[in-house]
């Protein structure tokens, strides 16, 4: 079977999506022909197991871009054409060129349909829907998503829109898999026992919760005497900034610092030696970072608005409502815990995500997702 899977970008700085596709072309690439074609960017990541190509004609060139985008799929000739994220008009017409040529669409929204995002910019969104977005979702029969939660506001967002009917939806929940062995060695080869410092690793973005986290800070500074903060992360300059004057502002420079994006051996360096990762997220599909720090053994903060439950049921760490006090109370429970403690839910992390989350349960799932749709 050959699968083309189309995506806005693979640039690095767009964190979990670009990431999602790595592991995704690892899931499926002993089990079918792979073709990822992405807008081109300055920092692509690297996708192993598949054929990348890299569009060089402008999206805003509508003629140009379609012209190309139609001779890939004229060549290429896949079974499954699969578009990756909505809201941006490349991908609902990348979708409507493969559908007027007689190919089979499926459709991952990758969280664009959670109600933090829709409720954000309003006015974009109606727009989109009224100019591209409505039709590419009417004729997305086919979707995948990662958590069951996200498949409820799919279906949702379809009911309250009126844009098809629901019962024609078929969507399967897929979780990431993620090489969590591979991930433990390479965390154990660059771990190192100098400071103590909590971990924000993703975006620096508004939806992440980042305040909250800093807001929360103010609170148990004294709880957690002897660790750092360290938050890493690409982000707007302007809104890093705003972040960076709230710390001045309340004497957290002491304690938090900003190391910017990082990459490769840097990422798993700083995942290896954090004593906890928080993620005091208003909205997240999956959270692919959680489930990185969790097969480097580390213990995670994170809200109830992620599909993570799990980490309180399985005594891997906290799964908190959205808001200061929550995260607060987390960083406290967290700050009293022994060295032995910690290690055990680090323990339990690993075994959760490497029992819950392999890449070959995720292969087989989008395998048997793509032969339903062309059965």
């Amino acid at each position: 079977m050959k699968i083309l899977h189309y995506i806005n970008t693979l640039d690095r700085s767009f964190g979990g999506t670009t990431t999602y596709m790595q592991m995704l072309a690892l899931s499926l690439r002993s089990r079918a022909e792979l073709i990822f074609v992405a807008d081109a960017s300055q920092n692509p990541v690297e996708i192993c197991g598949a054929k990348v190509i890299f569009m060089q004609s402008k999206w805003y060139s509508r003629s140009r871009y379609k012209k190309e985008w139609t001779a890939i799929l004229d060549a290429e000739k896949p079974d499954v054409v699969h578009i990756n994220t909505i809201w941006l008009p490349q991908c609902a017409w990348a979708q409507l060129w493969a559908e007027q040529k007689g190919y089979k669409c499926a459709l991952t929204v990758h969280g664009m349909l959670e109600p933090w995002i829709v409720n954000r910019n309003r006015w974009k969104k109606k727009l989109g829907m009224i100019f591209f977005q409505r039709q590419q979702l009417e004729t997305s029969m086919w979707q995948t998503v990662t958590a069951i939660e996200e498949k409820k506001h799919v279906i949702q967002y379809y009911s309250d829109c009126k844009i098809a009917d629901v019962a024609n939806l078929n969507i399967d929940v897929i979780p990431i898999g993620i090489d969590s062995e591979s991930i433990a060695k390479k965390c154990a080869s660059l771990k190192s026992d100098g400071e103590k410092y909590i971990l924000f690793l993703s975006r620096i973005h508004p939806k992440k919760g980042i305040e909250i986290l800093l807001e929360a800070l103010c609170r148990v500074r004294e709880k957690i005497a002897g660790y750092k903060v360290k938050i890493a992360g690409e982000g707007d300059s302007d809104y890093v900034e705003k972040l960076k004057n709230f710390c001045s502002e309340n004497n957290l420079n002491d304690i938090v610092e900003f190391v910017g994006g990082v990459y490769g051996d840097d990422k798993w360096r700083l995942i290896s030696s954090a004593s906890v990762l928080v993620l005091p997220t208003y909205s997240e599909n999956f959270g692919l970072v959680v489930a990185e720090a969790m097969s480097a053994s580390i213990p995670v903060i994170t809200t109830n608005t992620t599909p993570w439950q799990i980490l309180a049921d399985t005594d891997s760490g906290w799964c908190v409502p959205v808001g200061v006090e929550h995260v607060a109370d987390a960083l406290a429970d967290f700050a009293s815990l022994s060295a032995d403690e910690l290690q055990q839910k680090g323990c339990n992390a690993f075994s959760v995500v490497s029992r819950e989350y392999s890449l070959g349960m995720m292969g087989e799932k989008l395998m048997s997702f793509y032969k339903k749709m062309l059965s």
